[in-house]
């Protein structure tokens, strides 16, 4: 069973920081385009929307992020985490997957 917690915020605490951290971020040919909420700023866990770029092929890249970390550390640690995962699942892709094509 999925169990909501209203973190007074925290999803939108967290966006704001990746937003911070991480947009225009790149790493070989990816690059953080953008990186938006569309769950509610107090609904847990969030639903995170990541724009990117492989090369000149743009991806959307939605998900659901959970976890202690993203839930009750500090916002720079969850937002370290949050890259590194990103970068884990997109660090060897030469395009974006068919399912974050955008185009």
């Amino acid at each position: 069973m999925v169990q909501a917690v209203h973190a007074s915020g925290r999803a939108k605490e967290l966006v704001d920081q990746l937003r911070a951290d991480w947009i225009g971020e790149a790493w070989d040919d990816k690059r953080v385009v953008d990186i938006r909420l569309l769950s509610r700023p107090n609904e847990w866990p969030p639903v995170i929307q990541l724009d990117y770029t492989i090369g000149d092929q743009a991806g959307r890249w939605v998900d659901t992020w959970d976890g202690e970390i993203m839930r009750t550390e500090r916002l720079e640690a969850a937002s370290g985490l949050w890259l590194a995962l990103v970068g884990v699942r997109l660090l060897d892709a030469t395009e974006p997957p068919l399912e974050h094509r955008t185009h």
